[in-house]
C-alpha cells in the first residue's frame, strides 16, 4: 500500500464503550465481528441476556450457525460477512478503505433462508453507514462455506509456504500452480459436500488457464488489497 493511500486509510474514531454485556441490557442489534474460534468463548454472556432480539455474527464460518442457535435461539440469530476484513496490530486496526460512490456489500442473511421485516430492518441499518450496503443472501451458509473454501485449503498454505512474504509469495511461481490446482479440488469437495458454489461465477476461475492463472496471481500478490489480506494470516 502506498505512503498517499496509507494516509487516506488512517481514521481515528472515539466511540462510547462497554466492557461486558448486562443481562438486563437492551440494544436493538448486536453485530459479532469475531474470529470464529473465539465466539464459544463470548455465548454464555449473550445467551444470559433474553432482551436483545437480534445477533448478527460476521466472521469466516464454514461449521453454521447451529451452535449460536443452540445457545440462543433460531429467532434471535443472523448471519453475515464484514467486508472488507482487515487485522489488528497493536491497538490499530487494518483495511481496505471503502468510497461512499462505490460502497462495498455486506451479505446477510437468516439461518433458514428467509427474508423477513427484521431482515430488511437490519439491512438498512447497515446500508446506513458510510461505503457500505447491505446484500440481503438467502444462501447465506452456501456463502459463508464458499469462501473458506476459496481461502483456507487453498490460499492460506500457499502463503505459508512462502513465509507469509508478500514479495516471496508474488514471485513463486510454483505457489500459484499449486494454489490453482487446490482452488480446483476445494471447489469439488465443497460442492460434493452438498454445498452450492456461491456467488456460481466463481466457479469460471477454474477455466482461466493455468499460465494466465499464474500471471494473475503474481500481480495482485502485489497490490493492495493482497496486503490486506495477508494480514488475516
Amino acid at each position: 500500500m502506498s505512503p498517499k493511500t496509507r494516509k487516506l486509510a488512517n481514521r481515528r474514531s472515539h466511540l462510547p464503550v462497554v466492557d461486558h454485556l448486562n443481562e438486563e441490557d437492551h440494544y436493538d442489534l448486536v453485530i459479532v465481528p469475531m474470529r470464529k474460534n473465539r465466539v464459544s468463548e463470548i455465548l454464555p454472556a449473550l445467551a444470559a441476556n433474553k432482551f436483545i432480539p437480534t445477533f448478527l455474527f460476521m466472521m469466516n464460518n464454514a461449521a453454521g450457525q447451529q451452535e449460536f442457535i443452540d445457545a440462543l435461539g433460531k429467532e434471535r440469530v443472523m448471519a453475515g460477512f464484514p467486508h472488507p476484513g482487515g487485522f489488528k496490530k497493536g491497538h490499530v486496526m487494518h483495511m481496505m478503505p471503502v468510497e461512499e460512490k462505490k460502497p462495498m456489500a455486506l451479505p446477510i442473511g437468516e439461518v433458514d433462508g428467509s427474508v423477513t421485516a427484521r431482515t430488511r430492518e437490519v439491512a438498512e441499518v447497515l446500508s446506513s453507514m458510510r461505503g457500505f450496503r447491505a446484500e440481503i443472501r438467502t444462501d447465506m451458509d452456501d456463502w459463508l462455506k464458499t469462501h473458506v473454501a476459496l481461502l483456507i485449503p487453498t490460499l492460506a498454505p500457499a502463503v505459508y509456504a512462502c513465509n507469509t512474504d508478500p514479495e516471496h509469495f508474488a514471485a513463486t511461481r510454483d505457489a500459484h500452480v499449486l494454489l490453482k490446482r487446490a482452488l480446483h479440488e476445494a471447489l469439488q469437495a465443497t460442492q460434493n459436500a452438498g454445498v452450492t458454489i456461491t456467488p456460481p461465477g466463481i466457479r469460471a476461475i477454474e477455466r482461466v488457464p493455468e499460465p494466465v492463472f499464474v500471471l494473475m496471481v503474481s500481480k495482485i500478490a502485489k497490490s493492495p488489497t493482497f496486503e490486506n489480506v495477508m494480514g488475516h494470516f
